[in-house]
C-alpha cells in the first residue's frame, strides 16, 4: 500500500467521485481520488465516504495533517486518517 501524508489543500466532491489535493511539502502537492465510479453505492460505502469528508473538513479547519492510503498500483483511497498533534 502507498501512503500520502500532508495538509489538505483542496477537497472536491462530485456525483460519483471525490478528490483531494494534499500539500506534501512547500510547492509540492498530490491530487488523489478518494472514490470514483457508479453514484449508486451501498449504504456502507456512503457512510465511509461521509466519514472521510468529515475528517478532511476537520483537518482543513484545524490545520491538521492527514494520511491517505491507496493501492500501490494507484486507484481510489482505501483509508483516510487525521494525524492529531
Amino acid at each position: 500500500m502507498a501512503m500520502v501524508t500532508g495538509k489538505v489543500d483542496c477537497l472536491s466532491v462530485q456525483q460519483g467521485a471525490g478528490f483531494t489535493r494534499i500539500a506534501i511539502a512547500p510547492g509540492r502537492s498530490e491530487t488523489l481520488f478518494l472514490w470514483f465510479g457508479d453514484p449508486e453505492i451501498s449504504s456502507l460505502e456512503w457512510v465511509m465516504h461521509s466519514m472521510w469528508l468529515a475528517m478532511l473538513r476537520e483537518a482543513i479547519n484545524g490545520d491538521l495533517n492527514v494520511r491517505i492510503t491507496f493501492p500501490d498500483e494507484g486507484g481510489a483511497a482505501t483509508s483516510v486518517q487525521i494525524d492529531k498533534p
